[in-house]
């Protein structure tokens, strides 16, 4: 055919001779996974070694006395550090979108607490919610491991 009656197919695809590109479909870009690592919470998991090792130097500096003061004060300082840190990782799990977080006073009695609670209430959002609390769990149990071969060792020679 011949003339108007005819007429040309509109060219698709890439043709780079020819000049015709078809401009690229726009990518859906997904939304950031949310992650539930916080620098309160690293520092709540390695806090085990902080005391143990101000523990250490209580017992080095009181060899021969038995008061349980400096140590006692140790761990209740420890303790109110860690609800403190317990609070500023559960504001700032919030602010990321998180919900349910639970209450930075179970972190009082024991971190592991708050750690194990905290674990249940992101892992739908963060498959690495209870690294912390494994991490402080062998962390803390090696730690006493040491701390009891040293006192059998202490005793014996």
């Amino acid at each position: 055919m011949v003339g108007a009656d005819y007429e040309h197919p509109e060219p698709r695809g890439y043709f780079p001779m020819a000049g015709f590109d078809e401009p690229e479909p726009l990518t859906q870009s997904s939304p950031a996974p949310l992650t539930a690592s916080t620098s309160a919470v690293r520092l709540i998991v390695f806090m085990p070694i902080a005391q143990a090792l101000l523990v250490t130097v209580h017992v080095i500096g009181m060899r021969g006395t038995t008061t349980w003061i400096p140590l006692g004060f140790t761990m209740g300082v420890g303790a109110a550090l860690s609800c403190v840190l317990a609070w500023a990782d559960r504001t700032e799990l919030e602010n990321r979108g998180f919900s349910r977080i639970p209450s930075p006073l179970w972190a009082l009695p024991l971190p592991l607490v708050y750690l194990a609670l905290r674990g249940y209430a992101v892992e739908k959002n963060d498959w690495t919610a209870h690294r912390p609390t494994w991490v402080h769990s062998a962390l803390f149990a090696t730690l006493v491991a040491i701390g009891c071969i040293v006192m059998i060792f202490d005793t014996l020679f």
